[in-house]
């Protein structure tokens, strides 16, 4: 495993470790880390849209 994917894999486990901190202690959920989603093609269409006519300006 790459120190790239090492790392990416640390911050994806921190996120995850600090968002179920905060539901422990009953907080606002915030964390420092990524997280993981599914892809949502839609909006990815638009901000491909809104990309295209901003470069065109």
């Amino acid at each position: 495993m790459s120190q790239a994917s090492k790392h990416t894999k640390w911050c994806i486990d921190k996120a995850k470790k600090e968002i179920e901190e905060c539901k422990r202690q009953g907080k606002r959920i915030k964390h420092r880390g990524i997280l993981q989603t599914t892809p949502n093609t839609d909006m990815a269409r638009k901000h491909i849209i809104k990309a295209e006519h901003n470069s065109r300006q």
